[in-house]
């Protein structure tokens, strides 16, 4: 992942929602986000792998700070869609060992099978990233180019 500066841009369409980080929110992000960006008139494809982005940064907002406030920010500016997740943890996201994640999916006692998140990140986003916030917090975001999907 990128650092990288967010410059203001204009909007052509947005949605901005805040959540306590609960479990339960990564389920309300991926419908909320499925509804907006289909109502955007966006191709399929892109709205399952942005609803597939959105799911694994607000999962990863979630561990990073429980029970804190999250914010998603969806908005399409400069032919991109873009996706970010802020959350007051200054910690950047990382990614964990491999191994350790291959090994935790195939034991029954693990606790946490998790881990593939910014792979997933990475391989559906044009490009992804992070940046530190004023507030101490941290954006992730992702951007998608609206031309590979046209019809």
């Amino acid at each position: 992942m990128t650092t990288l500066t967010h410059s203001t841009q204009a909007r052509q369409y947005s949605l901005r929602r805040t959540y306590l980080a609960l479990t339960s929110v990564a389920r309300t992000a991926r419908d909320t986000t499925r509804i907006h960006l289909a109502s955007w008139d966006l191709h399929t494809d892109l709205v399952d792998n942005a609803v597939r982005v959105i799911s694994e940064m607000v999962t990863n907002a979630i561990a990073a700070t429980p029970r804190k406030k999250i914010m998603i920010d969806l908005f399409m500016a400069d032919g991109r869609l873009h996706l970010e997740v802020w959350d007051c943890s200054p910690t950047p996201p990382s990614r964990r060992d491999t191994q350790a994640v291959v090994d935790a999916r195939f034991d029954p006692n693990s606790p946490d099978p998790g881990g593939w998140g910014l792979e997933i990140i990475e391989a559906l986003a044009d490009t992804c990233g992070h940046r530190q916030g004023p507030d101490g917090g941290k954006t992730v975001f992702a951007q998608f180019s609206l031309q590979r999907t046209a019809n």
